[in-house]
């Protein structure tokens, strides 16, 4: 399951997209430590779908972060849809004040903003 949530989970110094992860091949060790071969291990689960959708794992990554360390630069790189709900989701897990501060520097220039 850590490695389907890493896979998913977006990170802010790759431009707020998820890290690939390296393929693990059917006759190497298998990544959960078992000692057995990925085939006869856990590669029934390397098909499984998304842990997180891409909009709450942002919520959830940004939630994490203070509004000082996301910066206006790493904001416009976030999908507008993406942004929207990772906004919500802050909302309800941090309160008003804590999206207000992650967002305001985005309106100090609204000329850059385009049809966001």
């Amino acid at each position: 399951m850590a490695r389907h949530f890493w896979r998913d989970v977006p990170m802010p110094n790759n431009h707020w997209r998820p890290q690939s992860l390296p393929k693990i091949e059917r006759n190497d060790r298998c990544y959960c430590g078992s000692g057995r071969k990925f085939k006869q291990c856990c590669a029934d689960l390397a098909d499984m779908p998304p842990v997180l959708n891409a909009e709450n794992a942002l919520g959830l990554v940004m939630g994490t972060m203070a509004p000082e360390q996301v910066g206006v630069a790493a904001l416009r790189q976030v999908p507008p849809a993406a942004l929207a709900v990772a906004a919500m989701a802050m909302c309800e897990e941090h309160g008003d004040a804590h999206v207000a501060a992650l967002l305001e520097p985005l309106f100090l220039h609204p000329a850059g903003l385009g049809a966001r």
